[in-house]
């Protein structure tokens, strides 16, 4: 009967040693869930609340920066490409790669202007949502940053680097496929990057400094013409963002040429931007 006994202590007290640590293992493991998913969704969430409480934003703009620096540095590649060399104003960053990059301040799009563009852009989404053509997912490597986004149609936070004068056009009215170089492999159309090196190679430097701009964007994808061929048909890729047989355009020359993946929309509906980082290289 004793040993029955102490059997049984010993067996309630290992189920209670259990117990204890799968709690306290839960507890950990929801904390650093929680903290990672507060990080994941503050991007978004910060520039909301910066301009929804412009009152707040002394307090919260420093959070922004941090976030956008683990952005910066989370998607950074050290890949050299043509662009490049064919883009760089100055010689010594021609055949550099920079080995990385320093957010110095980050300008959320003002209220008036983002309400505007938010609402072309939702109503773009409900009428992708709408159809029943297959859009089969693709999550970029800025994808653990974009927590709450439209996984159905294919939202996606991605950046597009550009100069001073662009990037005040752009916060204003929006992105536009007139401005649009028409030499790209998709013709006139809007083009972004999932990596920040490859946004940098078509930032411009902007003051004495050489500081740079980039600006953060959510894009639709919507049904979404994926290509990994080293020389796609340029001519047809044309003529199915033009014709909408596809929504956008993800080419993906990391899987073919080890660089980078490019996203190509043709509406402006389908693009808006969020804020305009400032950031310098290291080099």
């Amino acid at each position: 009967l004793m040993q029955g006994l102490a059997r049984r202590v010993r067996e309630l007290a290992w189920s209670c040693l259990a117990w204890l640590a799968g709690s306290v293992l839960a507890c950990v493991v929801g904390s650093m869930s929680s903290g990672s998913a507060s990080k994941m969704s503050g991007l978004f969430h910060l520039c909301d609340t910066i301009r929804r409480r412009p009152d707040e934003a002394p307090e919260l703009e420093p959070q922004l920066l941090e976030l956008v620096q683990e952005l910066l540095s989370g998607t950074y590649r050290k890949v050299w490409t043509h662009d490049r060399r064919f883009r760089a104003k100055r010689v010594e960053e021609r055949e550099v790669t920079p080995s990385g990059f320093r957010a110095v301040r980050v300008r959320v799009v003002d209220r008036d202007s983002y309400a505007a563009l938010k609402a072309k852009f939702d109503e773009d989404r409900r009428k992708l949502a709408g159809l029943g053509a297959d859009k089969t997912e693709h999550k970029p490597l800025t994808d653990p940053w974009s927590t709450g986004r439209d996984g159905v149609c294919n939202e996606w936070l991605l950046m597009h680097g550009t100069d001073e004068q662009a990037a005040k056009q752009i916060e204003s009215t929006g992105f536009s496929v007139q401005h649009a170089r028409p030499d790209g492999l998709c013709g006139a159309a809007l083009y972004f990057a999932e990596c920040s090196t490859k946004a940098d190679e078509y930032a411009s430097p902007v003051n004495s400094d050489a500081h740079r701009l980039v600006i953060l964007c959510r894009v639709l994808g919507g049904r979404v013409h994926y290509t990994e061929e080293r020389r796609p048909d340029r001519k047809r890729l044309i003529e199915m963002l033009q014709a909408g047989e596809c929504d956008s355009i993800l080419n993906n020359r990391e899987a073919c040429s080890k660089t980078f993946k490019e996203f190509v929309v043709a509406r402006p509906s389908q693009v808006v931007p969020e804020c305009v980082v400032e950031y310098r290289q290291e080099l």
